[in-house]
């Protein structure tokens, strides 16, 4: 077990070539809960997939910009900026409960989507994980409409009895690598 972080953003920016090694139950774990969290969002059983995050989380997908090497450090937009998402527990759930309506424009016809995660790095900290994954969501709608979202998601999950794997999401954040999407919308979760 690893020395817990002060503050749990530092994980995510601290590198990650010095995280420890994971304990292969830790590892094989973690890969559980995102590989459960993937088959419910393909499912489309976005209540169940509700459940797998914390009372305050913050999910957040910052906007990529393209800049400089020199200004590598401003490539994604800040907190205080504009993300293409910035959303608490409540606000996943009202669009979860617009997309149950049938009238989310976005979603109708509904999307297909398979997410694949892999490249689990994590550090454990006194509450739970710091987890970096990769992850590709591929989304396909109507007969020829289909967009793929590359990207990087750093999470940080806390321990919680009962929970599915016994952890939750309390912040997820989203990197997409694309800067421009090409996608009419960003009507799917990762």
């Amino acid at each position: 077990m690893s020395t817990p972080v002060e503050n749990p953003d530092e994980a995510f920016v601290a590198d990650p070539v010095a995280w420890p090694l994971l304990d292969p139950s830790a590892h094989a774990r973690l890969q559980q809960f995102y590989a459960l969290e993937a088959h419910l969002l393909d499912e489309r059983r976005f209540r169940d997939w509700l459940r797998l995050f914390a009372d305050d989380l913050h999910y957040w997908m910052p906007i990529r910009r393209v800049l400089p090497p020199r200004q590598r450090e401003l490539e994604f937009t800040g907190p205080d900026e504009l993300a293409q998402f910035d959303e608490n527990l409540a606000e996943l759930t009202q669009r979860v409960e617009k997309i149950e309506t049938g009238k989310a424009w976005a979603e109708e016809p509904p999307s297909r989507t398979r997410h694949l995660v892999t490249n689990v790095m994590a550090r454990e900290e006194s509450e739970g994980w710091s987890v970096r994954t990769a992850f590709i969501a591929y989304q396909s709608r109507s007969e020829r409409d289909s967009h793929a979202f590359v990207g990087e998601r750093r999470d940080q999950l806390i321990r919680a009895e009962g929970a599915p794997c016994g952890l939750l999401v309390r912040r997820r954040e989203i990197r997409l690598d694309h800067a421009t999407l090409v996608a009419p919308s960003l009507s799917i979760f990762f």
